[in-house]
């Protein structure tokens, strides 16, 4: 394998866990307009006050989730997990980030507590659709404390884009559960194992031999060089109904991977996958460059890599408008 110029993989679904992904996460960044957006909206809306997130998964989770205790929240439920990190924060501002469809359910939420949402059009473009979402995790990592939903990507990627991009603390992150009857303020014993969870150096370890310590700012440059002066190069692709932070979380695992082969890491175009009213996936995905999407520069500063376009240039190969990855 050493001696191959390129080696592939294809419709892959590895992924790194959490604490091995964290690590890398805060290189594998959006683009800096994304960024701009949510300070902005965050500035507008909030105006420096304290404020909570919570991610409300519905429309597929209704079925997907149907027995799974703790994953699906009613609309009171929701209200009162609001309402709870809002007392425990000091916080009198909340933020919603949802798929919600039922009218019925969102007016009841709105009435009970006026959440600030960024505004989402369904029939927008699919790469308008995964800009604003990218904004909603921004501005959720922005907050004070966030609760999500339990086996959410999506949330996922809220509490690893709070760790690793703005540094709060484990404890402000949180899933939200089964509510007693009648609950008013947290358990002590809850918050000792968030802090205790929160302690440096308890779970990183498994990534701690291919990442830079995170007193470091940027890893030395002439390594990457040197990486890069080899031509070597390690290419991948998702399988082709994973969503875009399942797709990021595909690239950890094969960042980590390249890694430790000493090998340039090519990001494949990232895929842009619609469903249907009942959450099916279509077959009409739209693909757009990763530099679209995310921040090539900071990926760069830790290991070398290339958009698949470019690495196709040099080959003098054609990259067609619709194109599966399939490179070998």
């Amino acid at each position: 394998m050493r001696d191959r110029t390129a080696i592939a993989f294809s419709h892959s679904v590895d992924q790194l866990s959490p604490q091995q992904a964290l690590p890398l996460r805060r290189y594998v960044r959006f683009d800096n307009s994304v960024y701009e957006r949510a300070e902005t909206f965050v500035a507008q809306h909030f105006q420096g006050k304290p404020f909570v997130a919570l991610h409300w998964r519905r429309t597929d989770f209704l079925q997907a989730r149907a027995t799974r205790p703790g994953v699906l929240q009613s609309p009171q439920d929701l209200v009162r997990q609001a309402r709870l990190l809002m007392e425990r924060h000091q916080a009198e501002h909340v933020y919603l980030a949802t798929d919600c469809d039922n009218s019925d359910e969102l007016k009841y939420v709105q009435t009970q507590l006026s959440p600030v949402r960024v505004a989402s059009a369904r029939d927008a473009a699919l790469q308008t659709r995964a800009d604003t979402a990218n904004v909603e995790i921004v501005v959720c990592a922005m907050a004070t404390a966030f609760s999500g939903t339990q086996t959410s990507s999506f949330s996922l990627a809220i509490t690893e884009e709070r760790s690793a991009i703005f540094g709060k603390p484990a404890s402000s992150s949180t899933e939200m559960s089964t509510l007693p009857p009648h609950v008013s303020t947290p358990a002590k014993a809850a918050e000792s194992s968030e802090r205790k969870a929160a302690q440096p150096g308890r779970a990183t370890s498994a990534a701690s031999a291919t990442v830079p310590a995170r007193s470091r700012a940027n890893p030395p440059s002439t390594p990457v060089l040197r990486i890069a002066a080899l031509e070597r190069y390690l290419l991948f692709d998702p399988i082709p109904h994973e969503q875009l932070n399942k797709q990021r979380r595909a690239l950890m695992f094969y960042l980590d991977l390249a890694m430790r082969l000493k090998r340039t890491l090519v990001l494949p175009r990232p895929r842009l996958v619609r469903k249907d009213q009942y959450g099916r996936f279509l077959p009409d995905s739209e693909y757009v460059r990763w530099s679209e999407m995310f921040n090539v520069s900071a990926l760069n500063k830790l290991h070398p890599v290339v958009e698949l376009e470019t690495f196709l240039e040099s080959r003098e190969i054609s990259l067609l408008s619709k194109i599966d990855h399939k490179v070998v």
